[in-house]
């Protein structure tokens, strides 16, 4: 997430040059891996809500500095896609990765301004209600058109979520827990269908290119992460706590209203 880009542990000691070199080798080998199992993928986050960077130490943005070297790390990844690529029938497309609504307008100009990141195909934006600041979804459609007409760039949704329930299924609290955040909505079944439908209204009169939900399948379990057992998700997801689908999985087939051409 934006506040944890931590270098892995094989590569916390390297200098920066062998790191951005790392970055593309790693890239690269994944890819053909993939390829030798017949797996693709058609587009590839260059990074993950990278709002602050990534790979701390040396590519954090720190008091709004440091994004030449942040960039070169970009650059490094997307480089070795698009190399991958030249030998590919599938080539995927690269999403750059930052976290809801309000920081993507300044995060994408430094990114491509000042660290010269200008060859990716979509603006991937996290968009949770809870944590943004831009929470109004005529703000919402009002912020990918902006964008999108000033990179002209393919802009998507790439995390995003709503709660159907605020009933918990395990010990573990989950992250959406104040009906106080949910601003004009409640949480129910049936509203989670209505938010998603109208949220991904506003995206197709932007101009958007997509939505995708996450994280649908996160029900609670016996398993463990560092935190606790169970999910902090489970009434978040598109399956009730028994893991039967939910009327909100439908928004993905609902008949939108696309602008004329």
């Amino acid at each position: 997430d934006p506040n944890k880009q931590p270098t892995p542990e094989a590569w916390k000691d390297l200098s920066f040059e062998v790191l951005k070199d790392s970055v593309y080798q790693y890239t690269l080998m994944v890819l053909n891996y993939f390829k030798s199992k017949g797996l693709i993928p058609e587009m590839i986050q260059v990074g993950n809500e990278t709002n602050f960077g990534m790979l701390w130490p040396l590519g954090k943005i720190v008091e709004d500095t440091n994004w030449e070297r942040f960039g070169e790390l970009l650059n490094s990844g997307i480089r070795a896609v698009r190399i991958f690529s030249k030998t590919s029938t599938i080539k995927p497309k690269i999403i750059l990765h930052v976290a809801q609504m309000q920081f993507a307008p300044a995060w994408a100009d430094r990114i491509t301004t000042i660290g010269k990141v200008t060859d990716f195909d979509i603006l991937g934006i996290s968009h949770y209600y809870k944590w943004s600041t831009v929470n109004v979804l005529k703000d919402v459609e009002d912020t990918i058109r902006l964008l999108k007409k000033k990179y002209r760039k393919k802009v998507m949704i790439v995390e995003t979520a709503f709660p159907w329930t605020f009933e918990n299924a395990d010990q573990y609290n989950n992250l959406f827990g104040d009906p106080a955040e949910l601003k004009g909505f409640i949480a129910s079944k049936q509203e989670q269908l209505d938010y998603m439908k109208e949220l991904t209204q506003r995206v197709i009169a932007a101009g958007g290119s997509g939505i995708m939900y996450w994280e649908p399948a996160w029900i609670t379990s016996a398993m463990k992460d560092r935190w606790g057992s169970g999910s902090g998700w489970e009434n978040a997801c598109l399956f009730d706590f028994s893991g039967n689908v939910l009327p909100g999985i439908h928004y993905m087939e609902y008949h939108y209203t696309f602008p004329k051409k």
